[in-house]
């Protein structure tokens, strides 16, 4: 039975891999990216085929990302069945988004808040599923919540880790309050040869991110990970997975108060109600 599942991050990568599984499965894809003509692009490689929308919106605008939940919504009255949380910005200086906030921050975690907040109702309507993608890289990450609420130093690693641990604690806690209503998961693609690092970056940064990736896996092999948890009738106990097997994570991860610090700097920041409110 064909899924509709939405995929931000989809233009390039293992967005437009996982776009390209799903399409050729007959699922209803909803593809999001911050390029009209990528999109485009994307739908002309796949042949313009019917059961593939695309939809436009920039994560470092919050307004975009409200707009895209309600053009989504309208798309899918009935409900959604899978979303894919897959975006993400690894800038090699530090900037910041058209809301103040600091690039990736914006971009990697809280955008994944309120979309998945935004399209809560929609996804336990059809008793769905929440996938986001997060990193091992999460490991050299650590959790201060006040590196959320005052824009700390910025160091390009440092920060993708964080943000990565953010997805992974967001997940933990989502799978905690809702695992009666969704599936939720998180995945860790491997190192994957994409353009992550290099997009929006100095010739410097293009190198190295060139140099660490240069034997890295091709995006094709990412999606079987996620195809088998969609596919899932029943909930899986793990939440994190790589190479279609349960993988460990942090302790801090699953550490409630930590959760709840940041779920309420992330909320504040968003200017947000709590999930459920």
């Amino acid at each position: 039975m064909s899924k509709i599942i939405v995929i931000t991050g989809a233009t390039s990568g293992i967005g437009a891999a996982l776009v390209e599984r799903f399409v050729a499965r007959n699922d209803q894809v909803f593809a999001v990216g911050r390029s009209a003509e990528r999109l485009e692009a994307l739908h002309a490689s796949l042949g313009h085929v019917s059961n593939l929308k695309t939809f436009l919106a920039d994560f470092s605008r919050l307004s975009e990302i409200d707009a895209l939940a309600n053009a989504l919504l309208q798309a899918a009255p009935e409900g959604l069945d899978v979303l894919i949380n897959n975006a993400a910005v690894v800038p090699s200086s530090k900037r910041f988004s058209h809301d103040g906030i600091e690039l990736q921050l914006q971009v990697n975690h809280l955008a994944v808040v309120q979309l998945t907040h935004a399209l809560l109702e929609a996804l336990i309507q059809r008793q769905g599923m929440v996938i986001t993608t997060s990193s091992d890289a999460h490991k050299g990450g650590r959790f201060h919540v006040r590196d959320i609420q005052k824009n700390p130093r910025y160091g390009v690693f440092r920060t993708y880790a964080k943000t990565k641990l953010y997805n992974l604690m967001f997940s933990a806690y989502l799978k905690d309050a809702y695992g009666d209503k969704l599936h939720v998961y998180a995945v860790h693609p491997g190192v994957v040869k994409t353009d992550l690092g290099a997009k929006d970056s100095s010739a410097f940064m293009q190198k190295v991110w060139h140099f660490f990736t240069k034997k890295a896996a091709a995006p094709s092999s990412v999606p079987p990970t996620y195809e088998m948890l969609v596919d899932q009738k029943e909930p899986l106990e793990a939440l994190y997975y790589a190479h279609q097997k349960p993988l460990n994570h942090l302790s801090v991860v699953t550490d409630k108060e930590k959760q709840t610090l940041l779920m309420e700097a992330s909320l504040e920041l968003l200017k947000m109600p709590k999930f459920g409110a």
